[in-house]
């Protein structure tokens, strides 16, 4: 088995064989199993429970791996196989390896290993795991609400000139989940900018800028409320990781979206779940241009999907709140 993602106590494992791993513990409501043959769910009681351990030392461990990544086609190991692991057949590390020919000290393999994890963290990272504004559909509708009306006023006002920038106060003033937020984020400026032409929103990492296209609901992320969110969300990473991209403000308004329990229940079938959520998460990402997916992003894209799913049907059967 190859474990390929940790995520909210559960285990993300490739095995062709899945039904060895967990058949029977889970009853059809909780599909950690063979979702989609070889790509398997497992809740981290049930693996480390299963986990196969050496007591006496008798087990002999063969060693094999194929190196993946920028200069590692055509290495090899400097030893043979059979000479992987530690003395008598027990665990132990396989040599470095990485020179020319199977050659060298393995400098130049541990180099390529690091710029590829880094460009890695980079893609799929603490920053793309964090639930950012942890904002609900009603704190986004309220938002919308707040804003309109305010704009609204700002229209009807007798001296107010919107062919000039105006001030509208700050983001909490317009998002009622402001006390999750960073007090950078809660306390930036919200200013109506006519410079943004046909934008509804846009942020510059400090402040909140609403263009024309507020009044015409035209932001990229369909509704005022949405957009300007999608914009706070820029302004939570920037604050807190000290960077933003465009994959997580889209990923987090694609999980809000995943809020009702029957409707979850399609992500976690056995048969056809993941592949309901790889559907899910493309047409989301078709529909709300400015993001094209990396291989990576998708693949964390669709398990969050999964586990989102998992979080909301558990929220509704009560399990969540027993745990």
């Amino acid at each position: 088995i190859t474990v390929v993602g940790v995520s909210n106590n559960i285990i993300y494992a490739q095995d062709p064989s899945a039904s060895n791993v967990d058949a029977g513990d889970h009853p059809p409501a909780e599909p950690y199993g063979d979702s989609i043959p070889g790509k398997v769910m497992i809740d981290a009681e049930t693996f480390v429970s299963k986990w196969w351990r050496d007591k006496d030392g008798s087990r002999v461990y063969q060693q094999l791996g194929i190196a993946v990544g920028p200069g590692r086609s055509g290495t090899a190991p400097e030893k043979s196989l059979a000479e992987c692991g530690g003395e008598g057949g027990k665990p132990g590390p396989c040599p470095k390896g990485g020179g020319e020919g199977g050659k060298g000290d393995g400098k130049n393999a541990d180099k390529s290993a690091d710029k590829s994890a880094d460009k890695s963290s980079h893609s799929v990272g603490d920053l793309e795991n964090h639930s950012g504004t942890q904002a609900t559909k009603g704190e986004v509708e309220s938002a919308q609400q707040k804003l309109s009306a305010k704009l609204e006023a700002m229209a009807g006002a007798e001296h107010m000139d919107l062919s000039q920038r105006q001030y509208m106060g700050q983001v909490k003033d317009y998002f009622d989940g402001a006390d999750r937020l960073h007090a950078k984020s809660a306390n930036a400026h919200v200013f109506y900018d006519p410079s943004l032409k046909g934008a509804a929103a846009e942020t510059d990492g400090k402040i909140v800028k609403i263009g024309p296209g507020a009044f015409e609901h035209a932001g990229s992320s369909g509704s005022l409320g949405d957009t300007f969110v999608h914009e706070l969300e820029h302004l939570e990473d920037k604050n807190r990781f000290g960077r933003t991209n465009e994959y997580t403000p889209r990923l987090r308004q694609m999980l809000r979206a995943v809020d009702d329990p029957k409707e979850a229940m399609a992500f976690l079938s056995k048969k056809h779940g993941r592949d309901n959520a790889e559907y899910f998460v493309d047409a989301h990402f078709e529909r709300h241009a400015g993001h094209t997916l990396t291989a990576d992003q998708r693949e964390h894209a669709i398990d969050a999907v999964i586990a989102r799913a998992q979080k909301v049907f558990d929220n509704s059967t009560g399990k969540a709140s027993a745990q």
